[in-house]
């Protein structure tokens, strides 16, 4: 058994075991998940003291600190809309409803589609709704658009054709099935239940963290009593490996931005 003293001794934070943003606007807690890395920089400004050597050579001969710009940057796995917002500073809203569009692409294998199910992209969709297509030409190996013809009466055999149907149940001309084209659709649609990245900037946070130790007897309380959210550098990719929020720590009215502390308590686990 490795004695408390020896696991005092090589002790060393070993990981993020919460952090809890706090918008001090409204109060609210942000409902985000555990950041995988936290960097808490101080950012110190440091003047360097000269003076000449018994050489006549100039040298450092003290440092003076001038200021401090402390700023704190969490970085999460993934990224969703949530955190794009928190990382541009601003406040996600309920919409009731949004008018906008799907785009499809898709080859075309047979001449019927049917309608998709309710819950899914594209339940919903008006028949004969205004939906506007386009292929690569078979001939001319150019991109045309293609001809919308009513969803009930649709002809086949008219080239370069297609026709919706209600709950987005699609038809195609015998050309585009034949040679198996490629085809991108644009069709009209109300999204509901929607959230949107507001205008409204959000205000101040306040950030705490807990660090686990290796010791397992003691943990790390970081606490940043007012932080503000840094939006340079945000930017929306599908398929970034990590998103990270940087926040600007302001000491106004207090001698420090952020305080550490070393805390005598043990994590456990909830029974399930």
């Amino acid at each position: 058994m490795v004695a408390a003293a020896e696991k005092q001794y090589t002790k060393k934070w070993d990981g993020i075991v919460g952090v809890t943003i706090r918008d001090l606007t409204d109060d609210i807690i942000h409902a985000l998940r555990i950041p995988m890395d936290m960097e808490l920089n101080e950012n110190p400004e440091v003047e360097k003291m000269k003076a000449p050597n018994l050489l006549g050579r100039e040298a450092t001969i003290g440092l003076n600190q001038k200021g401090v710009d402390p700023e704190l940057t969490l970085t999460y796995s993934g990224r969703n809309t949530e955190l794009y917002a928190l990382s541009r500073g601003r406040k996600m809203i309920a919409t009731a409803n949004l008018a906008g569009f799907i785009p499809r692409n898709m080859q075309v294998s047979r001449d019927t589609y049917a309608a998709v199910a309710s819950g899914k992209l594209g339940f919903g969709v008006a028949e004969d709704a205004d939906v506007e297509g386009s292929a690569i030409s078979g001939t001319s190996g150019l991109r045309i658009s293609l001809t919308r013809q009513p969803f009930a009466t649709f002809d086949p055999i008219t080239p370069n054709s297609f026709a919706i149907g209600a709950n987005f149940a699609r038809k195609f001309s015998n050309d585009l099935v034949t040679r198996r084209a490629y085809v991108h659709l644009l069709i009209p649609n109300t999204f509901t239940n929607v959230r949107e990245v507001s205008e409204e900037v959000l205000g101040p946070q306040e950030i705490i963290a807990l660090i686990r130790n290796s010791d397992d007897a003691t943990l790390t309380y970081v606490t940043a009593p007012n932080a503000t959210i840094d939006p340079s550098g945000n930017a929306i990719n599908p398929k970034a490996d990590n998103t990270a929020i940087k926040f600007i720590l302001s000491s106004a009215g207090r001698c420090e931005a952020f305080s550490i502390f070393d805390v005598d308590q043990e994590l456990f686990c909830d029974a399930a």
